[in-house]
């Protein structure tokens, strides 16, 4: 609503957001997806939502931001550095649960499977256009 108000007439609205669903890994590893449980629990109560990204499109319309459209961007550990896509990916979730995760280690093992090719990771981001009227 904030953007829309402060956007002038024929302004454009670009909104780029990531969704926990977005999120592949083969093999998967059991420590990933524990990061992402506790951290998608923790932001929930604190009233965040690690699956924003699915819904921007209908957020921008129910403000009445025309020409709307959405796409999914894919960034894969063969097309990224390796500690580009990591924090992208954990980094954030690793800063909500402190200390509670041996983030090093684990950072450690993906980034060797990665480097041999026995690892991919592979996640989204939504991009969300909007036009004020």
């Amino acid at each position: 609503r904030e953007a829309y108000r402060v956007l002038r007439p024929g302004g454009r609205l670009c909104a780029v957001d990531s969704d926990d669903g977005l999120v592949l890994m083969h093999p998967d590893d059991i420590r990933v997806a524990s990061v992402m449980e506790q951290a998608q629990r923790l932001q929930a109560a604190k009233g965040g939502d690690r699956f924003i990204g699915r819904s921007l499109q209908s957020k921008l319309i129910s403000v009445d931001f025309s020409s709307v459209t959405s796409r999914v961007l894919s960034l894969t550990s063969s097309e990224l550095p390796f500690d580009v896509l990591f924090n992208i990916l954990l980094g954030y979730k690793a800063a909500l649960l402190g200390g509670e995760v041996d983030i090093k280690s684990l950072r450690k093992d993906l980034a060797a499977g990665v480097d041999a090719g026995t690892q991919l990771i592979a996640a989204g981001v939504f991009v969300v256009t909007g036009v004020k009227a």
